[in-house]
């Protein structure tokens, strides 16, 4: 269970943790993230769960991660490119 684990790492540092997660999401094993940066989240996890105090979304990250339901969930106009 990770909080924020991209927050404040140097980006050597957050290359090396991308990769460890990729492997270990490729071994079987449950990673469970906080994490704000949709790109980053699309790219590593495969599922994603979105929440606010009005919307819970559950499912595939391809599926899930979009425009309409970033919105919906925070409540903006989302921004999906860094």
């Amino acid at each position: 269970m990770l909080d924020e684990p991209f927050n404040g790492p140097h980006r050597t540092a957050s290359k090396t943790l991308s990769n460890l997660l990729i492997k270990l999401a490729s071994e079987g094993r449950l990673i469970i993230a906080s994490h704000h940066n949709m790109n980053t989240a699309k790219s590593l996890f495969n599922q994603v769960l979105m929440l606010n105090t009005e919307t819970v979304s559950f499912g595939y990250s391809e599926e899930i991660i979009n425009e309409d339901m970033l919105e919906k969930t925070l409540n903006t106009a989302s921004t999906t490119q860094d």
